[in-house]
Parts: C-alpha cells; structure tokens; sequence
C-alpha cells in the first residue's frame, strides 16, 4: 500500500512553521477565559404565582414580573425566575451592572420539570451581567414587532456571559432573531447553547433580507461607538435558522469559535469577520438546504484580516463549504489547519474552500496556508481561487492535505467547468485562469502559484489521483477515517493536542490528515482511546490482569511481574519464576521444569553416636544415585518401594543437632524438622 508520508507538498515560503514540529498551537490565537463569577448579594425571586405588591422578593414570597425583580436589584444580587409552563410575556431591559467582584445574575430555576420561559425580548444595557438557565420561545406578533431579537445587548454593554440558554423561535409570528449585539459591545461569552427556528420566514421577504442574520447577530449599527470585540463562542448549536447562524464582520474585532455546530440553515452556517477570527473543533453542514428555500449556502464565511480555522468539518452545503475573504486593504492572511470538507457545493461557483476577493471595493490580497486538510470534492473543485484586477490571492503553503474526486459526467456534464480539479483559478467574470488537476499534483507535474511567485515542482508521489480517503459512514456524515485509510498517520505535525471530537493526537505514530483522528487503528470496533490494545485487534478486550492492558498485546498477561518470555504460564498469577510450590499437584509453579515431589521420610538425629540419618522419597522415578543431597551432600538411592524411589544418606560424626535438614533435588527442595533419638545408637 501506498504511503501518504511520502508526500510533502510545501510551495513557496513556510511561515507558521519555520521553528519546530511542536511550535504551532501555542501561536493559534486562545480565547480570553471565561471569567469566575463572583456576587455576595441577594436572591431576588420572581414567580407566576407572586405578587408585586404584597411580595418582598424572597423564594416564599416572590414578586410576580421579571421588570418588578429587575427593578429591585443591586449589584451583586441574582435575580431567580421560577420556570413554568407559561411564558413570561413581558418585554423588559435591564440597567443594573455588577462589578468585576459583584456580577448581577439572571438565572432560571427549573420548577416541576419546566425551564423558565421568556417570550418576549430581554435588552442588556448594563456590565458584568450573567444569564443562565433560561428558555426563550414563542411571542405573538402582538407582543413583539416584526425584525426584533429575543435577547438585545446595547452598546457600551461588556462582560455578559450567556450560559445554558435556548432560544427557539419555531412559534413566533414576527421575524425573530436570537441575538443582537450592537456596536460598542465588548466581552461577551457565548456557553452551551441552542438557537433554531429564528430568522426572516414569515413575511416573504426579497431574498437580500433573508440571508441575513438570524441567530448571533454582531451588527455594525453605529460604527462610531466603536468596534464590537471579544466574542466568544464555546459549545453554541445553531440549527434550521432561516438565515445566517450567526453574522457580522464590518467594524469587529476579535471574535472566536469553538466546540459549535451550525447546521441546516437556510443561508450560511458561520457568516462572521473582524480583525481575527478563529474557528476551532467546529461543525457547519447542509446549509442552504431549508424548507424556506436556499439562500446562499456556505458552511464557514470568514471575512477577517487573521483568520484560523483549524480542526473542523464542513459537509454538504450548497455553496462552498468554506469562504475566505479579505477585510481590508492590504494582505490578510488564513490558517486552513486540519479540516475535513466533504461534498460542498452543488454550485459551479464553489468549492471546498474558496477565496472571494469582492470586499474591500478598493481590492485585498489574501495568502492562504493549507495544511493537513481532506479536501472530499465529488463534482466540484476543492479550491477555488477568485482573483479580481486590484485583488489576488497567493497559496503560500500547501502541504499534507488530501485530495479527491469522483467526476460524474452525467450528473455535471459541463464541458470547461472542470469539476474535479484540486486547485481552480478564475479571474472577476469566472474565466479560467488556471486549473490544477489531481494528476497534476499528484505525479510530478509543475503547476503555478498565483501572483507571479514563479512555479514549483511538486516531489513524485502517487502515479495518478489518490483514492478515496474513507469515511467511516458517509451517508450520516460520519467523516471518522477508516483504519486503512491513507490519511491516517500521514499529516504534519503542527502540535494540536485533541481532534474535533477531543480525541488525542496523535492517536497512532502521526498525526491523522482532516479533522478526526481515526479512533479504531486495529479495526475491533473498539475506539483506540478505550481499547485497551488501540494496535491489536482484541474485540472482547480480555484483561486477565486487570491492569488496563489487554492480554493480546500485555507483556506479562497474569500480573505476577514477569514477561511472556520468562513465564512459564503467563495466565496463572501464581507460576513464574521462583514462586512456592505445592507438592505433587503437577503444577510446575517455579517455572524449573518440574512438579515438586520430594518428601522427607524420616531424618533422626543420634546424639550418642554423633550422627544424623536421612530417607527421603519422589516420583520422578529415575532411580539414579546423586538425583537428591542432603544437607550439600549426596544421597544414595536405594531402590524402589511402593512406587517412590527412596534415597538414603547417614551423616557421621556430626557433633550438634541442626534442628532441620534440606533434600534438594532438579524439582526444588523440601525442608523438615530433625527428630532427636534419645536412647539408640543408630546401627
């Protein structure tokens, strides 16, 4: 079989990994950590079942509207809503900030199994605000305009942290967004949670306003106010939007992404910019496909000046499964690290990755680093390069990644479109430019990079396309590489510690090409972070010794602390070199080669004739003189009696009683207590 090490695609320039093979994750932008909430004040406890006016707040006596316990805090305090099969339908603001030691909190208690329930929208225009545990669902078109958002952060707002929030909007009559943050806000966290069913779907809108936000909405209103920064967020599902999952990219600064998923929505999955964007261990998948109908489709849009994304899958989406654009004026740059894309874009305009050059107006240039990705084209290219006159874009490193195809004539039967290329370049109106087919950068051809940095050879590796890389289950998008797949083991290795699934890498002798490293090496459908032989086929993970080791691949199976090449029997604890042994139960437990039979018939002392008498018996049943000793010296056999061979030895003169006497023998040693005779001579 082949072997992808074979493999180093590396073009022009290697900037991100000019030090060692370790030195990249630390220089991948972290997220600031979630800040330590802090408070010393008080509950204040808001329930259908209170009263306003004869209420005092406290968990026995609540008030009955959130704006009443909204109104009585202070900072420090936590405000308490009692969850219920009603909705709370009010519309309310908070203006109450904490401080950094004093966060005001607003929390759903879970009450008979029902969350805390809000319909209508919450605005935050306050600092150091936490809100947990809430539900937000339908509202009636009477409660809540048309074009509103269910949670609304102004300007100037900063260290909000929003954890275990849902909001569904599958009921409501308007066009809910989820969330919208204004210009100027700033620290926001982003925890656990769900958003679907939002966006533009009731009033037929012209498809301009349907591809517009629908989930996180990070709006450049009033750019005056200054840049929206530090959005975080970490485990946040968005799913059937119509819309964007989340939005935003003009007059932004950082934002980051990890461990999220948005899927199914009707327009784009991630569609955000700023200065850095970073995307890790993410998920964006059938996007554009929607009951509502399809409004652009592309899993990750990634407008920034530095943008990362590293570690993620984007599958099925109609336009492209990633879309890089630049920001500003100027060279931006994007880190595409250890992706799996797999069958985006059913549009000849897309790709697996894309660059689109059309903002700034002025013209950006673009330099992408591509390393360790699967690009799974099928009928589309895995990399379309858009080049427009005052914009280009440079591959700047290309290696490790993994490309592949299956062209289907039938179904794409456009001649010039070449669907099945690695690498396509097009110029403003879509003309070819360039094309890289896979043989091309799979048998030593010469091929161009953009932007006039010459040409380079690529070294000899496969004589034609690679196959397929192998997913685990493809029609459920389980895009887990099989054992045998030739992105196993076969990327570099950029010092990432854990895949999208939070396996560790490398699982095997190399990091695994894509996203997921393959979890099943020796294929007993076992995942190697569990199996306890990860490169032994051992399905029933038999463990004799129980010390995590499976017996298949366990030096010493029994525990006992000697090896399989030491060990007579290395599945029975207690046989190994030098262990007791029991007498005549055919068992050789010291490992000699022999079952212990020695047994000491008699051993006398005669003090009064200085001297000290030996009989002692085995089976081994070889009657040869010398086969025992006693006490160092050699005994004498005397034949056979009663199917034991006996052996015989007087010791004379001998001056004291040693009290025992040793027999030894090629089977071991058996030790006995000396009788004394008081009255005989010994003859």
């Amino acid at each position: 079989m082949w072997s992808l090490r074979r493999v180093t695609l590396t073009l022009f320039g290697s900037l991100f990994l000019a030090t060692s093979s370790h030195a990249l994750d630390p220089l991948i932008p972290t997220p600031p950590a979630t800040p330590v909430i802090t408070s010393s004040g008080e509950e204040v406890w808001v329930s259908h079942t209170g009263d306003n006016s004869t209420g005092n707040g406290n968990i026995n006596s609540p008030y009955q509207t959130i704006a009443k316990g909204l109104n009585e805090l202070n900072p420090g305090d936590t405000l308490v809503i009692v969850g219920s099969a009603t909705p709370y339908a009010e519309w309310n603001t908070l203006t109450t900030s904490g401080t950094p030691a004093n966060w005001v909190t607003i929390r759903g208690e879970d009450s008979n199994g029902e969350k805390a329930r809000l319909a209508i929208r919450v605005t935050i225009d306050a600092e150091y605000v936490q809100m947990k545990n809430v539900h937000f669902g339908a509202s009636p078109q009477t409660q809540e305009s048309i074009n509103n958002s269910k949670i609304e952060i102004k300007s100037g707002s900063n260290h909000l942290v929003f954890k275990d929030i849902t909001i569904d909007c599958e009921q409501s009559e308007g066009n809910i967004r989820a969330v919208w943050l204004d210009s100027g806000v700033t620290d926001v966290w982003f925890k656990d949670m769900m958003v679907q069913h939002c966006g533009y779907k009731k009033d037929n809108l012209p498809e301009s306003q349907v591809t517009d936000c629908a989930g996180i909405c990070i709006k450049d209103n009033q750019p005056q106010l200054g840049k929206i920064d530090n959005v975080v967020l970490d485990n946040v599902s968005f799913y059937q939007n119509v819309g964007d999952g989340i939005s935003g990219r003009l007059n932004v600064g950082r934002v980051y992404i990890s461990n999220s998923s948005s899927v199914g929505n009707s327009a784009d999955g991630f569609d955000v910019g700023g200065d850095l964007v970073v995307i890790r261990n993410s998920v964006a998948g059938n996007n554009g496909h929607h009951p509502e109908g399809q409004h652009q489709g592309t899993g990750f849009k990634i407008w920034s000046q530095e943008s990362w994304l590293v570690g993620s899958v984007a599958y099925n989406n109609v336009h492209s499964g990633t879309s890089i654009k630049p920001l500003h004026v100027g060279l931006d740059k994007a880190f595409i690290l250890n992706n799996t894309f797999a069958s985006n874009s059913i549009s000849r305009y897309g790709g697996q990755v894309r660059t689109v050059p059309d903002w700034p107006p002025e013209g950006g240039s673009l330099e992408l680093y591509l390393v360790n990705n699967i690009f799974y084209a099928l009928n589309t290219s895995g990399i379309v390069i858009d080049n427009v006159t005052n914009s280009r874009q440079v591959i700047r490193e290309e290696r490790n990644n993994y490309f592949f195809s299956e062209y289907d004539a039938g179904n794409y039967p456009e001649p010039h479109w070449t669907w099945d290329n690695a690498i396509h370049q097009r110029d403003g109106l879509f003309n070819v430019e360039a094309e890289y087919y896979f043989d091309e950068l799979y048998a030593g051809g010469p091929w161009s990079i953009v932007s006039g940095l010459g040409q380079q050879t690529i070294g000899e590796a496969y004589p034609s396309e690679l196959p397929d890389p192998g997913f685990n289950d493809l029609a459920s998008w389980d895009l887990t590489p099989l054992h045998d797949s030739l992105a196993v083991d076969a990327g570099a290795d950029l010092g990432l510690l854990t895949d999208i699934a939070g396996t560790p890498i490398p699982l095997g002798l190399a990091p695994d090409i894509g996203a997921y490293e393959q979890v099943d090496q020796d294929n007993d459908g076992v995942s190697s972070v569990a199996d306890n032989c990860p490169l032994e086929s051992n399905p029933g993970q038999e463990d004799l010794d129980s010390d995590g080791v499976g017996d298949i691949c366990d030096d010493d199976q029994d525990g006992d602390g000697f090896s399989w090449a030491d060990d007579c029997n290395d599945v029975d604890g207690s046989v190994y070199p030098g262990a007791p042994e029991s007498k005549s139960n055919g068992i050789d437990e010291d490992c000699n080669g022999y079952d212990l039979t020695i047994d000491i018939a008699e051993a006398i002392y005669f003090p009064n004739g200085n001297k000290l008498e030996i009989t002692a018996t085995s089976s081994l049943g070889l009657g040869q003189p010398g086969m025992l000793s006693a006490q160092g010296e050699a005994m004498t056999w005397v034949g056979e009696i009663g199917g034991l061979d006996h052996w015989e030895i007087r010791i004379n003169p001998l001056q004291t009683n040693p009290g025992s006497v040793t027999v030894s023998g090629v089977e071991g040693s058996e030790t006995a207590a000396v009788t004394v005779s008081g009255n005989g001579n010994g003859n």
